[in-house]
């Protein structure tokens, strides 16, 4: 057995890594394998306290806090609305009669959301439970909610053929089934122990079912006789043991009424809750629509401011490109007039040179006049 010391040490020891976590000093694939872990753990705490939450409520802790219900009592210690404390009671029971869904919360396979499902299908068809554990590990949620409205829908239309086929049996067993015999209605000293309440139970109402079955079948001028069948004594001794005997009353609840009828508080209870849950899953789709239209509008305002930016900058680009076009053409009027003083000096310079090599052609003579002095 586990003892509570070590999971409140393992509590504080993940209290003081959390603290001390920074988020931002990790690389992508690392916070990804860290998140994946933390999700386990989640997971694992969240079977571990459905379960015990059962325990508690079982041994009575909620009588002992005072609370009206073992729900309410849950949804004040977690913190959660009364719809999901509800759900985790009901997930737990469901678990409690069924190995796959229990070891599979014990595990940590299944988030709270997929056992949630799991635990619907298996009170619709409890062998779909550890084919539905095994399609968890694989497929998405919304596949996981359509197949368990699948096992709910193919559960509920053979009830359904079953309860019509029940119903059909029953009219025909008594369209022809003939009144019973009037016995003498026991006294309330005589019901004795619950098994013999319950059978004297039927016997008055044997007697209360002819009575009223003689009295439909024969015209309202006749009642008077039929009610005969049942005296004013035997009337009031049948009244007063109903309402005295709660094991009688009971006995007569289970002959008068269907199964269905004495599940109808239970079947209240539930609908209330589930639409007290309806409602407060609306309540978080609105706030989260609402959410989603301020996002739109968010992003609707920086698609505009956007656009803009986009306008600025094709604005921008155009002037570069008009003003890149002007640099061109100076540039080229500074390369035509660059060239055009650089052809001027070339000419210039093959004149000089030419005025220069005539220069030399003269020298040259008067060298050659010189040499022929001295030569004679």
């Amino acid at each position: 057995m586990l003892g509570g010391m070590r999971v409140e040490e393992i509590a504080d020891e993940l209290a003081v890594l959390v603290a001390g976590l920074e988020p931002g000093c990790y690389a992508g694939p690392d916070a990804a394998r860290l998140a994946c872990c933390f999700e386990r753990i989640e997971r694992l705490s969240a079977g571990a306290k459905t379960l015990l939450a059962r325990r508690a409520a079982e041994c009575g802790e909620w009588s002992k806090a005072g609370a009206r219900t073992p729900a309410g009592w849950l949804a004040g210690l977690w913190g959660v609305p009364h719809g999901a404390a509800h759900a985790a009671l009901s997930l737990a029971e469901a678990a409690s009669v069924n190995p796959s869904l229990d070891q599979a919360l014990r595990r940590g396979e299944l988030s709270a959301a997929q056992a949630h499902e799991v635990a619907a299908a298996a009170g619709a068809d409890p062998s779909s439970a550890e084919k539905m554990i095994v399609e968890a590990k694989t497929v998405g949620f919304k596949a996981l909610r359509e197949q368990r409205l699948a096992v709910q829908n193919t559960a509920r239309s053979a009830e359904d053929d079953a309860r019509r086929a029940e119903r059909q049996r029953r009219s025909r067993y008594v369209r022809h089934r003939a009144p019973p015999p009037v016995p003498s209605c026991p006294t309330r000293g005589a019901l004795g122990t619950r098994p013999e309440a319950d059978r004297r139970g039927r016997r008055c109402v044997a007697i209360f079912w002819a009575a009223t079955t003689v009295k439909s079948r024969q015209p309202s001028s006749q009642w008077s006789t039929t009610m005969t069948l049942m005296n004013a004594d035997e009337r009031e001794r049948f009244l007063a043991t109903l309402r005295g005997d709660e094991d009688f009353r009971a006995a007569v609840r289970r002959e008068l009424l269907t199964e269905e009828l004495l599940n109808l508080p239970q079947s209240v209870s539930g609908l209330v809750d589930a639409v007290a849950q309806q409602r407060e899953d609306f309540i978080a789709l609105t706030q989260s629509v609402s959410g989603l239209v301020d996002a739109v509008a968010q992003q609707r305002e920086d698609f505009i401011a956007l656009t803009q930016s986009v306008s600025g900058l094709v604005d921008a680009v155009a002037q570069q490109r008009q003003e890149f076009i002007a640099l061109t053409q100076s540039v080229g009027n500074y390369m035509e007039r660059t060239l055009s003083g650089v052809q001027d000096i070339l000419t210039k310079m093959d004149a000089g040179f030419v005025g220069i090599g005539a220069k030399f052609d003269q020298v040259d003579a008067d060298l050659q006049d010189i040499r022929d002095q001295l030569a004679s």
